[in-house]
């Protein structure tokens, strides 16, 4: 560029070039961080604290993480504000398999549009989004207290919890018994029995595995790890056939049959910020800052046909309705 270009340009494009580049969600620890004015970083500041207070996520508390978060979005500014536009090949993907970063992302770039005067694309948020999930990922680290129920010798059972917990580290096998008789049920959110009749035992609870620890047992296992602390949500859930033209029309009717209609603002504005379609026909709306009272609740509903959501088109609708214990919305999504 330099023979195309006079000085003061090419040093301009290229501090537009490095912003553009640098905003990649590339996770590298150091104490740099990008020039800001008072306003910017109180703005950053501001709302990360906020976020944190909703979401119970430490994005202000910890260092590191805020760090990150306000670098990626301090070196946004730039080529936002002059409407370069911001590539993402992967904002689809991002949002279907992240979507509780994808929130909480778009939590914090709907309080910073108006203060930075710019406009963030999904493509952006979806970027911001990848930031938020490694935290997660860091944070979440799920432990399911758990009792195995051996048919053998006190050796054999040993070596076998041994197995399951290096296989599994999110499972801790707190006891291991011989009689299912023997357990305190309510002491425990797993019950893997091995050799053993599981009797009376509650099945949404309870695991049986083989002492060879074959392929299915590990597949079953890993569901009920991937599925821990949702089955009762999905055990509950209330489900409707319906017929509507636009995703407004969809939500109101869920909503207003299953009893939480006077959610539905919140869930227009969560979808004002960013469509909730995740790809595949499939649409998963969610009030914005807003919940049950009680439990975490789901409602499902079947259009009788395909219709335009966001930039996709969406068939089945799953809409989350927040409980007000965090962790089971951040197992959910």
């Amino acid at each position: 560029m330099s023979g195309l270009l006079p000085n003061d340009v090419l040093k301009g494009e290229i501090s537009s070039l490095a912003n553009y580049l640098i905003a990649l969600p590339i996770s590298i620890r150091s104490t740099v961080t990008p020039k800001m004015d008072a306003n910017q970083r109180s703005a950053i500041d501001s709302v990360l604290k906020m976020a944190e207070r909703n979401y119970s996520v430490p994005l202000y508390s910890d260092e590191h993480y805020r760090a990150q978060i306000t670098n990626h979005i301090t070196r946004l500014i730039n080529p936002l504000t002059e409407r370069i536009p911001i590539f993402n090949p992967y904002t689809h993907e991002t949002k279907r398999e992240y979507l509780f970063a994808y929130s909480i992302a778009c939590y914090l770039y709907d309080n910073l549009e108006g203060q930075f005067n710019v406009v963030i694309p999904d493509s952006e948020i979806a970027y911001l989004a990848i930031h938020i999930q490694l935290v997660l990922n860091e944070e979440t680290k799920t432990t399911i207290s758990a009792c195995l129920v051996f048919n053998g010798k006190a050796a054999e059972a040993e070596l076998f919890r041994y197995k399951l917990q290096n296989y599994f580290p999110e499972i801790r096998i707190n006891q291991v018994e011989s009689n299912v008789k023997r357990i305190a049920l309510e002491q425990y959110q797993l019950v893997m029995v091995c050799g053993v009749d599981g009797g009376d035992l509650p099945e949404w609870k309870t695991v049986a595995v083989d002492r060879g620890l074959t392929p299915t047992d590990v597949n079953r296992i890993q569901v009920f790890v991937d599925t821990f602390g949702t089955h009762s949500l999905i055990e509950s859930l209330d489900f409707y056939h319906i017929n509507q033209a636009t995703s407004t029309d969809v939500i109101r009717e869920l909503v207003v049959k299953a009893g939480y209609g006077n959610l539905l603002p919140y869930l227009l504005k969560r979808e004002a910020m960013s469509s909730t379609d995740i790809g595949n026909l499939v649409a998963l709306p969610h009030p914005f800052l807003k919940g049950s009272e009680g439990t975490a609740k789901v409602i499902v509903g079947i259009n009788d046909k395909p219709i335009r959501w966001g930039h996709q088109t969406v068939q089945l609708v799953i809409i989350y309705i927040p409980a007000a214990d965090l962790k089971t919305n951040k197992t959910f999504f």
